[in-house]
């Protein structure tokens, strides 16, 4: 008997090469605990079987978890987009105004020419070192799929995005119906 007999919340695939299962269950204590097990002829994989997780169910269970932290990451740009529009639209620099209204009129002009040319980096930095990454690509084609302007185009388009091969193609189709 498995530590996570009769106490399974969920169970996906981990990786891609679906060899490892992450079981999340419920202990004594109703604590969530999360366990990792090898897809393989084990006693813990053969317990995970025995309550019910198929390979099908496992799959299922990939997906859900996937879309859940695809959409994570869909609201982690989108909020880091609207940070950018801020910025662009100079809100920042005027909060930053009136902070320090009492600083001279030259040095409020110094300020703000330093303040517009700052950017924050995170979100770039976050599309170049994960460009490619299939897990982060995978994520943004189910934020892009699940987008209003996207279900609303044509089949073609959608498969394009589905085939994309980095983020940044994938955005650049996306970009495309707007």
């Amino acid at each position: 008997m498995a530590e996570f007999s009769g106490a399974v919340e969920t169970a996906y695939y981990m990786n891609e090469e679906y060899s490892l299962i992450e079981v999340v269950y419920k202990n004594s204590n109703d604590e969530l605990i999360k366990y990792m097990i090898e897809a393989n002829d084990n006693a813990d994989y053969k317990a995970l079987v025995a309550e019910g997780y198929t390979e099908e169910k496992l799959v299922e269970g990939t997906s859900e978890y996937k879309r859940i932290h695809a959409r994570e990451f869909g609201e982690l740009v989108n909020a880091q987009a609207q940070s950018l529009a801020e910025e662009m639209l100079g809100m920042r620099i005027m909060i930053e105004r009136k902070k320090n209204l009492e600083k001279s009129s030259a040095s409020l002009d110094q300020d703000a020419k330093q303040d517009e040319n700052k950017v924050d980096h995170v979100i770039y930095d976050f599309i170049r070192d994960n460009n490619e990454n299939k897990e982060e690509l995978f994520r943004f084609k189910l934020w892009a799929l699940e987008q209003d302007i996207v279900k609303a185009a044509d089949r073609d388009l959608k498969s394009s995005i589905r085939k994309s091969k980095s983020i940044t193609s994938g955005m650049a189709i996306y970009h495309s119906l707007l």
